[in-house]
């Protein structure tokens, strides 16, 4: 199983093409656990995943998730040297008035939020762009109780833009 992972996740989880996949290394062992469930059961849809999460038993999604889990976190992969103040307060604020929450609530580094919400820090702006695209067309359904699909729904693209590269850039910049 190893070697199927590594093909596209690296053999320690830092992905060998962080725009199509994501970087597995550091994420909590919850929120792996969660996609490979999800791609299993065909709540998270993809051609690639998909067959080869359904040959999972539990004890190898469990053993896949706790070992990439275990590996060094990758750093920012962004090139934004800065963000607009408007993206730095939805991501560390959020808006409020228009009931979007924190971004940090649920994925920054120190979040206080669901274990299985993935940490955005270390992934591509490509990728983390693409995923919100995805959650705010419903093409992507697996998020808990529709909060990222509610959410996005809001988002300007130039906000998901925008908080991609953020992220992207291990959003060093503060509020």
């Amino acid at each position: 199983m190893k070697e199927t992972c590594a093909a596209c996740h690296g053999e320690t989880g830092v992905s060998v093409d962080p725009q199509q996949f994501p970087n597995l290394a550091g994420q909590t062992e919850e929120a792996i656990f969660k996609q490979l469930r999800d791609f299993q059961t065909g709540a998270r849809v993809s051609d690639i995943m998909a067959p080869i999460a359904q040959t999972l038993t539990e004890a190898q999604t469990r053993d896949v998730a706790a070992y990439f889990a275990a590996q060094k976190r990758v750093e920012a992969v962004g090139s934004s040297p800065s963000a607009s103040a408007n993206i730095v307060e939805l991501a560390h604020i959020g808006a409020p008035a228009r009931g979007i929450p924190s971004c940090y609530s649920c994925h920054g580094q120190n979040r206080s939020g669901p274990e299985e919400a993935p940490v955005l820090f270390g992934q591509s702006a490509s990728y983390i762009e693409d995923q919100l695209k995805k959650f705010a067309s419903a093409e992507r359904r697996n998020d808990m109780f529709a909060r990222m699909r509610t959410i996005t729904k809001q988002l300007s693209p130039e906000e998901m833009h925008g908080l991609a590269i953020y992220y992207g850039d291990g959003g060093a910049a503060k509020p």
